[in-house]
């Protein structure tokens, strides 16, 4: 399992001390997942935001954001704005893989579009 803390969840995480930072999260997922603290098995925090290689975090979105956004993501907007990325994919959502083959997609499709080669 994985799990993720954005926008103030992620501020409050990084703001915990690394001595009772286990124990806050424990007790913030067992409501939803009980006995999660008896089979956790290894945990590491990552504070994307604060990374000096990421200085980002990852995009997941909310509750009915993907029938708002997803039509959206895809078609662009007109003809000149166009989205590819790791946030692109409902299925991977977060994984560079996901970025690539967005990125690989929509080339192709603009290359097919403006006739660079067969669609």
């Amino acid at each position: 399992m994985v799990a993720f803390s954005g926008s103030d969840d992620a501020r409050t995480c990084v703001r915990w001390e690394p001595r009772i930072r286990r124990e806050k999260h424990i007790n913030a997922l067992k409501t939803q997942f009980p006995g999660i603290e008896e089979r956790l098995v290894r945990e590491k925090f990552m504070d994307w935001p604060n990374d000096p290689w990421t200085h980002a975090s990852y995009y997941f979105p909310r509750v009915n954001e993907v029938t708002k956004w997803g039509p959206f993501w895809k078609a662009g907007y007109g003809e000149w704005l166009h989205f590819a990325g790791e946030h692109i994919c409902y299925a991977f959502m977060g994984y560079m893989e996901v970025a690539l083959s967005s990125g690989f997609r929509l080339a192709r499709r603009l290359g097919a579009q403006d006739g660079l080669f067969p669609a």
